[in-house]
């Protein structure tokens, strides 16, 4: 695929987001950072973390400290209109990289069953859990955003180094 049909597929699920109650003009972020919301600020899909497409993708640890090497944080969903923003950009992604696995903030990592988010500490107001997610046990205490027949919804997995697998970051 050339990069002209990709950046036609980017823009046409952007186009679709927009329609949704985003509004992209939030202009404060940096240069590869995506606009999701004034109240929520910028976005990066950080593909070069933990040695990059090549590399051996990222533990959710190591996510976060990628992250706070930009002074940001593992990505906090606080409704389904930026879920669903957030899996149409990581499928435009797809598209142009192939299937990748997104680590965001939620974790029940100190107190099992109950899931907060990283950054704020706060319980999550809005699920996007694939369905039968979550199903872990004190193994699966961290969460991607799932490509495949997950649809970039939430799965709950172990919190070690997993392939093609990198952090979502936010920053105000």
């Amino acid at each position: 695929m050339n990069k002209l049909s990709v950046l036609a597929v980017v823009l046409s699920l952007v186009s679709g987001a927009i329609g949704h109650g985003h509004s992209l003009p939030y202009t404060k972020c940096p240069p590869g950072w995506i606009s999701l919301s004034e109240s929520v600020g910028c976005v990066l899909f950080h593909t070069e973390a933990c040695g990059g497409y090549h590399g051996p993708g990222c533990s959710w640890i190591q996510a976060m400290e990628e992250c706070q090497k930009l002074g940001s944080w593992l990505l906090e969903i606080y409704s389904l209109d930026q879920q669903d923003f957030v899996t149409k950009m990581a499928k435009a992604l797809e598209v142009v990289n192939g299937p990748m696995d997104w680590w965001v903030g939620l974790t029940d990592l100190g107190h099992e069953g109950t899931w907060l988010w990283q950054h704020s500490g706060n319980q999550s107001a809005v699920s996007a859990w694939a369905i039968g997610e979550p199903n872990g046990t004190y193994t699966e205490n961290c969460v991607t955003m799932a490509y495949g027949s997950f649809n970039y919804r939430w799965s709950d997995v172990g919190c070690g180094t997993r392939e093609r697998t990198f952090p979502i970051c936010q920053s105000n």
